[in-house]
């Protein structure tokens, strides 16, 4: 994820470059399987460097009202936030009352040198809210002739966590 215009400029430099490697390994007449790794590795960063891109300069251009997130992705909302308010570190940590340092520190730990109070504070300080969060408290598995419970358990947190089942 790209958190800043330094970042987003590097990041465009290293897809520049990566063409330019792209675009040379392809002139080449060597078509073993290594070269073909090559070109497919280089395609993907490619792709990667794209899509960061291409996320950050919706977030600054389109300037959403809603950010969807689960708790897991809070850290990655609250630098979302940041971007599309157009906050430097600077200015967020002039908000909070901490140092441009901290905040640089929380985002590139993913906020995990954070306590609960410091992230809420964060978000208030950007004029931030949550609403309709939802707590999910799971049951036991359902027990199926011929599986282990464990394997249930574990079968049904893989299903959860690719989003593959509904959710009420």
């Amino acid at each position: 994820m790209i958190k800043n215009d330094k970042q987003y400029s590097i990041t465009k430099s290293k897809r520049d470059e990566f063409k330019a490697s792209l675009e040379s390994l392809s002139a080449s007449e060597n078509n073993d399987l290594l070269h073909e790794i090559m070109i497919s590795s280089i395609k993907s960063q490619i792709d990667t460097f794209e899509k960061e891109i291409a996320e950050y300069e919706k977030l600054k251009i389109e300037k959403p009202k809603i950010l969807s997130l689960s708790i897991e992705n809070l850290p990655d909302s609250l630098i979302q936030a940041r971007i599309v308010k157009g906050l430097s570190h600077s200015d967020l940590a002039r908000m909070v009352g901490l140092k441009e340092q901290q905040i640089q520190r929380y985002e590139s730990n993913g906020y995990a040198s954070a306590n609960f109070e410091r992230i809420l504070s964060v978000a208030k300080s950007m004029d931030v809210n949550f609403e309709d969060t939802k707590l999910i408290i799971n049951q036991d598995p359902i027990a199926v002739e011929g599986y282990e419970p464990c394997f249930i358990k574990q079968a049904t947190h893989k299903l959860q966590s690719r989003k593959s089942l509904l959710t009420v």
